[in-house]
C-alpha cells in the first residue's frame, strides 16, 4: 500500500483531509497527496490533526504538498479517478471492487498507482478526468448519491487493502460459531437430561421418552458450538447447586453387580469408608445370591437386590460409586440422584466414566501387562485418602502349627478353562499331600462336580469328593475349618483369604496376580516366570496356555507342605524364611508396604525377600506405577511417590527402555498434535500402534480423550501428561 497514492485534489476543508489520514492508516498507509488544497497551512494543519488521531498524524506529517494533479500522478501507471457524475464520456465506470483487483496488479508488479479524489463540493473537473485512465463510481441510492470525501478515501482504502493477498482476515473462531456436530449434540442432550433428571423434571422409569419433546426443540435451534458450551455452562451451574444443597446424611451407594469374587473384592472400599464416613449409611446394591451367604464376612452395610433401583432412585445419595461393568449397572448409577459419582455411567447410547482411577481402571482392558495395581485399591483411589490406605490394619492369615496333617481343600473351578488345571493335576497333587500326611478334599460348585469327581478318582479318594454339596454359606463355613486352600483365580479363594484362611493362589493363564490376588497380606501367590505372564487373553493356546504346564503336582505339594510347617518367621527372632526355588515359578506374597500403603508383592522364590524390582519387566511395572501415582494424585495430599528412582532402577534393570520411552514419545505428542490441529480424533488404533512399553500410557491418554469427547480441556490435560514424562526422560 506504501506505492498507492491517495491524491486529493483542490479540498476545501483541513477536517476532511485529517479524516483521510485516519482512513489511509486503517488500511495500509498509503501516502496522502493534497493538490492546491484550500485553507491550508499551519491552522489549517492543525486543525486537520484532531479528527486524524494518533492513527492517521504520522500521514498528516509527511503528506506531499504539489502544484498540479499532473505532478502528484506523474511516476504512476495506474491513475483512477473517481466521480459521481455519470453520461457524456463518464460511460465506461468501475466498482470500487473492480478497481481495487486492478490497483492491486499494479502493486504486485511493484508500480505505482493512485486514487484522485475531487473537491468536496464539486468532484473532479473534465480537465482533471483527462489525467486518469480508469473511472470509480460508488452505487448508492439515487436520491444520495454523492459521498463525503473521507467517507470515499476510505471506501476505496478498503476494497484495496482487502484485495491484497496477504491482508489480514476476520478470525475464524471455528468451535464458536460452527454448527454442532451429532457428537457433540449427543454430549449436550446426554448432559441435559442428566440434569433434568437431577432435578426431577424426566421420569426416572423412561427418561428417553420424556426428553424426546426437548430434543426436538433443540434440534429446530440449528444450534453453534457456542451456544451448546453457554448450555452446558447452565447444566454445571445448576448440577453444582444441587450438591451444595444436598442432603447432610445421604448415604453412600456402591453398585457392584459382578460376581461372587468382585464383591468381596469390594470390601476394602466399604471398610474405608465406613471409617472415613462413620456416621453416613452405607448401601451396597448387589446380586442376592452372592451377598446374601457372605453378610456374616462383609463390612457392616445395607444391601439391596438390583430390584430396588427404582426405590433407590427415588433416594437423595452423597455419593453412587459403580464397580461394575455390566451396561444396567451405568444405566441405574446414571439414574441416581446422588452428589457425586463414580464409575461408569450410562444414558441412552452414550457410556461415560467418572474418575480419573476408575478411566485408569477401563484402559487395562487387553492392556494390563505392566499394570501393579490391585482391584481393590483401584475401586477406592478416587476417593480414599492415601493417608487412610496406610493406616488400615488388615487381620493376617491363621498360619497353621501342625503336629500332624493338615486340612487342605483343592478349589477345582474357575470362571474360564485356561485358569484352572485340568482333573489328573489335582488327582495327582492330591496323592502328593496324602502322602505327606495331609488331608486333601475337592471342592467347587455343580459344575465343577464331574471334575471333582475325575480328581478323587485319580487320587484314589473317591468320598473326598465335595464338589456340589455345599451351599455357598455352607462353603464359607467349611473355608474357616481348612488350615489351606490351594486354588487358582476364583471367588472362593478371595472368600478365603478374607475369612482368614491361609491361601495359595495357583495364577495361571489370563491372570494379573498384581490385579486379583488375595487382598489381605499374608497369602501366597505362585505363578510362571513366561515373559506373557499376566496377559489379558492368551494368544499361544487360548484352550490351553503353555504357562500351566510349569505347575507341576510334586512340587507343589512339597511347597504346600512347607507352608503347613509353621517354620518360625523372621520377625519373632527365628531363621529368616527360605523357599524352594520351582523351575519355571515364582512364589509371592502378599502385603502392604509401599509409602502410600498399596497392595504388593513380596518376591519369596528361593531366596531372602526382594524389596525391589527384579527384572526389566518388573521394573517397567514399577516405573508406571509411580508415575500414573504422581499423575493421578496430584490434587491430594498424599506422599509424593519415588518416581525418580523407579526410572534409575529402569535404567538399571531394563538399559533400554528409558531411551526407547524417549524416541518414541515425540512421534506420539506429533500425532496428538496434528489431531487437535485437525479437531479430529485419534484413530482407533493409536494406543495398539505404540510399542509395548508405552502402552500404559497410550492406552489411558486415548481413553481420557474419548470419554471427555475430546474437549479442549481435555486435550490439555493429556499434552501435560505428555510434556511431564518428556521433561522427566
Amino acid at each position: 500500500m506504501r506505492r498507492l497514492r491517495l491524491v486529493l485534489v483542490r479540498t476545501r476543508f483541513p477536517e476532511n483531509v485529517g479524516t483521510a489520514a485516519r482512513a489511509s492508516a486503517n488500511f495500509g498507509h498509503a501516502p496522502l497527496y493534497l493538490v492546491t488544497p484550500e485553507r491550508w497551512g499551519e491552522s489549517g494543519k492543525a486543525r486537520a490533526l484532531a479528527p486524524a488521531t494518533a492513527q492517521g498524524a504520522p500521514i498528516l506529517d509527511s503528506l506531499t504538498l504539489s502544484p498540479s494533479l499532473a505532478d502528484a500522478v506523474a511516476p504512476c501507471t495506474l491513475v483512477i479517478g473517481t466521480t459521481a457524475r455519470t453520461g457524456g464520456w463518464r460511460r465506461r465506470l468501475f466498482t470500487p471492487r473492480q478497481a481495487a483487483v486492478c490497483v492491486v496488479e499494479r502493486l504486485a508488479a511493484g508500480e505505482e498507482a493512485a486514487l484522485v479524489f475531487g473537491p468536496e463540493d464539486r468532484g473532479l473537473s473534465n480537465e482533471d478526468l483527462e489525467h486518469c485512465g480508469m473511472l470509480v463510481t460508488v452505487p448508492t441510492a439515487p436520491d444520495a448519491s454523492s459521498l463525503n470525501l473521507a467517507q470515499a478515501v476510505l471506501l476505496l482504502g478498503y476494497e484495496c487493502f482487502l484485495a491484497l493477498p496477504d491482508a489480514p482476515r476476520v478470525p475464524d473462531h471455528g468451535a464458536l460459531s460452527r454448527r454442532i456436530t451429532q457428537e457433540e449434540r449427543g454430549i449436550l442432550h446426554r448432559t441435559l437430561k442428566e440434569t433434568l433428571l437431577e432435578l426431577d423434571f424426566l421420569k426416572a422409569d423412561n427418561p428417553d421418552y420424556f426428553f424426546l419433546p426437548m430434543a426436538r426443540f433443540l434440534d429446530r435451534a440449528d444450534m453453534r458450538r457456542h451456544e451448546m458450551d453457554m448450555f452446558m455452562g447452565i447444566c454445571r451451574q445448576r448440577r453444582a447447586k444441587i450438591r451444595e444443597l444436598s442432603v447432610p446424611d445421604a448415604p453412600n451407594l456402591i453398585i457392584q453387580l459382578q460376581r461372587m469374587g468382585d464383591l468381596v473384592l469390594s470390601f476394602p472400599l466399604l471398610v474405608w469408608l465406613k471409617a472415613a464416613e462413620p456416621d453416613r449409611p452405607l448401601w451396597v446394591l448387589a446380586e442376592p445370591a452372592f451377598f446374601k451367604p457372605l453378610m456374616p464376612l462383609s463390612p457392616s452395610v445395607v444391601f439391596f437386590p438390583p430390584e430396588a433401583a427404582d426405590q433407590l432412585a427415588r433416594t437423595p445419595l452423597h455419593r453412587v460409586i459403580n464397580l461394575s461393568h455390566r451396561p444396567e449397572a451405568a444405566r441405574i448409577a446414571s439414574r441416581m440422584r446422588a452428589d457425586h459419582k463414580l464409575g461408569a455411567l450410562s444414558t441412552g447410547d452414550a457410556t461415560r466414566i467418572e474418575g480419573v482411577w476408575q478411566l485408569y481402571r477401563a484402559s487395562l482392558v487387553h492392556n494390563n501387562r505392566h499394570n501393579l495395581f490391585h482391584w481393590a485399591d483401584l475401586n477406592a483411589l478416587d476417593i480414599i485418602s492415601p493417608t487412610a490406605m496406610r493406616r488400615t490394619a488388615w487381620p493376617s492369615p491363621r498360619l497353621p502349627q501342625l503336629t500332624r496333617g493338615g486340612r487342605v481343600g483343592l478349589f477345582v473351578g474357575a470362571s474360564e478353562a485356561a485358569k484352572r488345571p485340568e482333573p489328573a493335576f489335582w488327582g495327582a497333587l492330591a496323592r502328593e499331600l496324602i502322602l505327606r500326611g495331609h488331608k486333601p478334599v475337592f471342592l467347587g460348585g455343580e459344575s465343577e462336580r464331574p471334575s471333582g469327581t475325575a480328581a478323587a478318582c485319580a487320587a484314589g479318594i473317591p468320598r473326598s469328593n465335595l464338589c456340589g454339596n455345599f451351599r455357598l454359606d455352607e462353603l464359607l463355613r467349611f473355608l474357616r475349618e481348612l488350615d489351606l486352600l490351594i486354588s487358582p483365580d476364583t471367588g472362593p479363594m478371595h472368600i478365603s483369604a478374607w475369612g482368614g484362611t491361609l491361601t495359595l493362589n495357583l495364577s495361571m493363564g489370563p491372570v494379573n496376580a498384581w490385579e486379583t490376588a488375595p487382598f489381605p497380606p499374608g497369602h501366597f501367590i505362585l505363578r510362571p516366570t513366561a515373559s506373557c505372564v499376566g496377559c489379558w487373553r492368551c494368544t499361544r493356546n487360548p484352550e490351553s496356555p503353555p504357562c500351566r504346564e510349569h505347575f507341576q503336582p510334586a512340587r507343589i505339594a512339597f511347597l504346600a507342605h512347607r507352608l503347613l510347617s509353621g517354620k518360625p518367621d523372621p520377625k519373632e527372632g527365628g531363621k529368616a524364611e527360605q523357599f524352594p526355588l520351582i523351575p519355571g515359578l515364582e512364589l509371592m506374597r502378599t502385603r502392604r508396604v509401599s509409602p502410600l500403603g498399596l497392595f504388593d508383592l513380596e518376591f519369596l522364590s528361593g531366596k531372602l525377600t526382594e524389596n525391589s524390582p527384579r527384572n526389566a519387566r518388573s521394573a517397567l511395572g514399577h516405573f508406571w506405577r509411580q508415575w500414573f501415582l504422581t499423575r493421578l494424585n496430584r490434587h491430594t495430599q498424599s506422599q509424593t511417590p519415588d518416581l525418580a528412582s523407579a526410572a534409575c532402577r529402569l535404567a538399571e534393570f531394563h538399559p533400554r527402555a528409558l531411551p526407547l520411552l524417549h524416541a518414541h514419545l515425540p512421534r506420539i505428542q506429533a500425532e496428538c498434535a496434528l489431531a487437535l490441529r485437525r479437531n479430529t480424533p485419534l484413530p482407533e488404533e493409536f494406543w495398539r500402534g505404540t510399542p509395548p512399553l508405552l502402552r500404559p500410557l497410550t492406552g489411558y491418554l486415548q481413553l481420557l480423550l474419548e470419554n471427555g469427547d475430546y474437549r479442549r480441556d481435555v486435550w490439555k490435560e493429556t499434552l501435560e501428561h505428555l510434556e511431564h514424562l518428556a521433561a522427566l526422560l
